[in-house]
């Protein structure tokens, strides 16, 4: 508090009067939000001003001035940058997302003004530059805007992910639809059920398609997708899926947002020409930026996050610096929007019926389900008492790794082990389906049981010294 006193009294000595109300901390400072003082002259280009001369004393940090929303931010750092910090913006940007739908600041123009998009009306985008320049900064500022400033039931992500892992914290995201993809079989798997959501997205009612999320889908090195150097088959059945999807997607409400070293259509083996919104980022030779905007200017960029942003109603590309997300932020910003959105679920999902344990290289069946899962009916009985679901659960406790496979053989239930499989996992006992692998266990110790879990045991006759006794001797498959 006496820091922040420090500060308005500098401001003051400099006939400026501001009154701080918060602070944000930074990766490399603060940012602390002022409110001029009304009735005198407390300009902009006047507080500018005041900083700069306090900057000459070195007794602070270094102090740059934001305007942003009739609100001034001092932005405090050790030494002076050329980004900026995505988190404090977001709250002072919400008047300007009100209006829009999927709202993501690009960054700042040369002139210093905000550069604000509505993501639907881009169609799909494209960014592309040099490792290093900042390119998967901006996929996670597009992803913190989406999922800080709105909810599961607008938005769902998909994720798929060749060989990088800059938005590998997005796997504990409430927004996934399906686990974050890295390998080519199960991108065919995922393309795939996007092809058959469109499909089904023309055929509902106007009511039922309004209610329906965006799913927003980013491929992150998507040459990776569809080369053949992994396998020609599904590399050409990717190709195919991703042509699809970028001509028809868009209708059905799905995004495709794509990212490359060097997107072209010889790399991407797909028409990207109907990618109109294209942003790119520091390249090495001018013919790299005319491929990704049709103009050079991109390998003259300087500093990492400046990008050249070309969309169909932009004459002459124009240069933005984006904003920084650092680690840290981007990894509040994911808790925040899964706490905001607790007890919700994606609309949106995507589950694929694998054979566990099988070492036969088989393609996974896809199901594409909206709102509830559902299990089909073979005319057996396949109910799950609860009783006999609490006993799967402690057993459950005491192993590492769980499967399909080893409740079959443990307690002879045939095929409802798809359903307590999908209980299991619905409860947060076992992690999601990733792979053929077995299914991690998640809670490794008493107190680490969902509260929900707790209770639904404690009601059907087990106590605490039972379920503490459960993880004793955990032993893996």
């Amino acid at each position: 508090m006496n820091y922040v006193k420090k500060i308005e009294e500098s401001f003051s000595n400099f006939n400026v009067s501001l009154k701080i109300f918060g602070v944000w901390k930074t990766y490399d400072g603060f940012v602390l939000v002022a409110i001029p003082k009304h009735g005198e002259d407390n300009s902009v280009q006047r507080i500018r001003n005041a900083a700069d001369k306090i900057n000459d004393y070195n007794v602070f940090p270094t102090i740059s001035v934001e305007a942003v929303n009739g609100l001034i931010l001092l932005i405090m750092r050790d030494s002076k940058l050329s980004f900026y910090d995505l988190k404090p913006l977001l709250p002072l940007l919400k008047n300007e997302f009100n209006d829009m739908e999927l709202p993501f600041i690009l960054g700042k123009d040369k002139m210093g003004a905000y550069c604000i998009e509505d993501l639907p009306n881009l169609i799909h985008v494209l960014y592309s530059g040099f490792t290093g320049s900042g390119k998967s900064v901006g996929l996670r500022v597009l992803v913190s805007c989406l999922i800080a400033t709105r909810d599961v039931s607008d938005v769902n992500l998909v994720v798929i992910s060749m060989l990088s892992n800059s938005l590998d914290e997005l796997s504990d995201s409430i927004f996934l639809s399906y686990p974050i993809v890295k390998d080519h079989m199960e991108a065919v798997n995922v393309l795939e059920a996007l092809v058959s959501e469109v499909d089904r997205r023309l055929s509902m009612s106007r009511e039922e398609f309004d209610q329906a999320p965006y799913i927003v889908t980013i491929i992150d090195e998507a040459p990776r997708l569809v080369d053949d150097s992994y396998s020609k088959e599904y590399a050409q059945k990717a190709e195919a899926k991703l042509s699809t999807l970028l001509q028809t997607a868009r209708k059905a409400k799905i995004i495709l947002v794509l990212a490359s070293q060097n997107a072209t259509i010889k790399t991407m083996k797909s028409d990207i020409g109907n990618i109109t919104t294209r942003l790119a980022y520091r390249f090495g030779k001018s013919h790299s930026s005319y491929a990704a905007i049709n103009n050079s200017g991109a390998e003259r960029l300087k500093g990492k996050g400046r990008f050249l942003y070309n969309a169909v109603d932009i004459d002459d590309p124009v240069e933005i610096q984006g904003p920084y997300v650092s680690d840290q932020d981007w990894k509040q910003i994911i808790a925040e929007s899964n706490d905001r959105n607790y007890g919700s679920s994606t609309q949106f999902t995507i589950a694929k019926v694998i054979a566990e344990d099988s070492n036969d290289d088989i393609m996974p069946e896809t199901s594409v389900f909206f709102e509830e899962n559902t299990y089909e009916d073979d005319g057996h009985d396949e109910s799950i008492e609860p009783q006999e679901l609490c006993e799967i659960i402690l057993w459950a406790f005491s192993q590492k790794t769980v499967s399909a496979n080893k409740i079959t053989d443990k307690c002879k239930m045939g095929k409802r082990v798809e359903k307590i499989m999908g209980e299991l996992t619905r409860l947060g006992i076992i992690d999601e389906l990733r792979s053929k692998q077995p299914r991690k266990v998640i809670p490794t110790s008493d107190i680490e049981v969902p509260n929900d879990v707790l209770t639904l045991l404690l009601n059907h006759g087990f106590d605490l010294k039972t379920i503490k006794q459960a993880f004793n001797g955990r032993t893996a498959e």
